[in-house]
């Protein structure tokens, strides 16, 4: 009972109301502010990029180095497990004595080639699309329920 006499005499303080009216004008505002930040057209293809913006600061010859062996040289492996072995660890051991790291590591090298070139195709392509905006629908937490 006293839940139902507070939310109807809530729109009657004048505290609650403008509460009200400044948690809208708030809303409001961050709204207008996504829109506008959309209105650029974003230039995918002329950004200059450097490799430091996608390594942690700090060792990147290391962390370059070790990416450049162990990730192709790794999708080698799964590439070999899944497609070649079937899936069985034995026949993978059984196969060790055929295959050589380079080996590997060029077929993990294609792989990843692939799979950045497709990546890169994917945003060529999308960057060409209009983007399409979400409309943000604000629930006002304060309602009067109609009974």
């Amino acid at each position: 009972m006293q839940v139902k006499n507070f939310r109807d005499n809530m729109h009657d303080d004048p505290y609650m109301r403008e509460a009200i009216v400044i948690i809208k004008e708030k809303a409001e505002e961050k709204r207008k502010i996504k829109k506008s930040s959309h209105d650029k057209p974003v230039e995918v293809l002329f950004k200059s990029r450097s490799i430091n913006e996608f390594l942690p600061d700090g060792n990147e010859d290391i962390i370059i180095i070790t990416m450049f062996t162990l990730l192709p040289y790794l999708a080698g492996i799964i590439f070999t497990f899944i497609v070649i072995a079937g899936g069985s660890i034995t026949k993978l051991i059984s196969l060790s004595k055929y295959h050589s790291f380079g080996l590997l590591w060029a077929i993990g090298y294609e792989i990843l080639a692939f799979l950045i070139l497709s990546w890169i195709v994917k945003i060529f392509i999308f960057s060409f699309l209009p983007e399409q905006e979400e409309e943000i629908k604000i629930k006002p937490k304060f309602s009067r329920r109609r009974r």
